[in-house]
């Protein structure tokens, strides 16, 4: 293990590397008790057996600006979370990139424990692994806002999300994802979706599984499942680096996605009038669904 921490620890503008948490966690950052920051960080190739194989946070955590890769969990242990991160409480992570990471239980990047409350935004997760919700896990709230999880497999249900606790997705892309049970999102609690694109599935299973629907509001789900507005092909772009090294699909021309947002749910206070870029909402006549708008044609 790299830090322990248990006062609160700001981290910037740092490379954690091969950091080992064993049966504990957290092989870069072990957090137990304090407030938790890390700007511009990078965490890679980080392992433990069973929790936050990069970074365990007890506490309240912030994740800013930083990537996370392919740090891993090695043991198929009961109640394995968190291939990238484990959060136990208060949770913010904004405009950071989670790729190549490995849950042998829940959560191939990032885990969300019954006591955590995260919001996500502006972020990527890309191509992470876990039993169950490829890239995100959440057994507590999560709110995910501007947000591509793409590309995320998970060998029993959840490919791109999995959760059991309350999740809110908002202007998210999520797509290419891949499991035979659940493809896309997965959560035996409540779901809320709002503008945001689910599909373009892989490996056969359905795109979308809520245990209780809070929402729909103007997204756009391949298979049409949690009664979603629109059905199809989500009409994505390749998945190209950009945002300062995020990962992103921007909508094609003649995409469903072009100016179908809710023009209420572009202005709130989640959303902030912006994309996952940073580049202001709309563009056109009005916002487009997912994490990315659309330039002017």
């Amino acid at each position: 293990r790299i830090f322990h921490g248990k006062t609160d620890l700001y981290l910037g503008n740092l490379t954690l590397t091969g950091g080992q948490g064993g049966n504990i966690g957290g092989g870069a950052v072990w957090m137990q008790a304090g407030k938790l920051e890390l700007q511009s960080v990078t965490v890679k190739s980080c392992s433990a057996d069973s929790t936050g194989a990069g970074v365990l946070a007890l506490a309240d955590a912030k994740i800013s600006d930083s990537v996370l890769l392919d740090n891993k969990l090695t043991k198929a242990a009961a109640g394995a979370m968190g291939g990238a991160v484990h959060f136990d409480a208060g949770a913010l992570v904004e405009r950071s990139l989670f790729m190549g990471n490995t849950s042998t239980g829940g959560g191939g990047a990032i885990s969300c424990s019954s006591s955590c409350k995260a919001t996500i935004t502006r972020s990527a997760l890309r191509n992470n692994s876990a039993a169950t919700g490829g890239g995100l896990f959440v057994q507590g709230e999560a709110l995910v806002v501007n947000t591509t999880i793409d590309g995320n497999n998970a060998t029993v249900t959840g490919g791109g999300v999995g959760a059991t606790g309350t999740l809110e997705l908002v202007h998210c892309t999520i797509a290419a994802n891949e499991s035979a049970n659940v493809a896309g999102v997965m959560t035996a609690g409540g779901l809320a979706l709002r503008n945001t694109l689910i599909g373009d599935s892989l490996g056969g299973g359905s795109d979308c599984v809520a245990g209780k629907l809070l929402a729909t509001v103007n997204s756009l789900v391949t298979d049409g499942t949690c009664n979603a507005l629109l059905s199809g092909p989500l009409g994505l772009g390749p998945l190209v680096p950009g945002c300062g090294g995020l990962s992103m699909r921007t909508p094609k021309a003649g995409s469903k996605a072009i100016d179908g947002g809710d023009a209420k749910v572009c202005a709130s206070a989640a959303v902030g009038g912006v994309d996952q870029c940073g580049k202001p909402r709309p563009v056109g006549a009005g916002c487009d669904l997912g994490a990315v708008e659309a330039s002017a044609p």
